[in-house]
């Protein structure tokens, strides 16, 4: 699962469907900047447009979070 750290929530929420997730959902995500983790929210839940087709492990989204903190 790959998350987009959102500073501010004042872009349009997108709701699409996912068999794992839902917006308002509270996750853990990994920063594919650095490597930690951080708890958040799930803002916003858009096609993944660099996936043709779902693979084993990866549901075809990208998940938009905000930091909890």
């Amino acid at each position: 699962m790959s998350f987009h750290f959102q500073q501010t929530s004042q872009e349009p929420v997108m709701i699409k469907e996912s068999e794992f997730y839902r917006v308002g959902d509270l996750v853990d995500g990994k920063s594919l900047y650095d490597g930690t983790w951080w708890e958040g929210k799930i803002v916003k839940i858009v096609p993944n447009p660099n996936i043709k087709e779902s693979l084993d492990g990866d549901d075809g989204f990208l998940y938009h979070f905000v930091d909890e903190r």
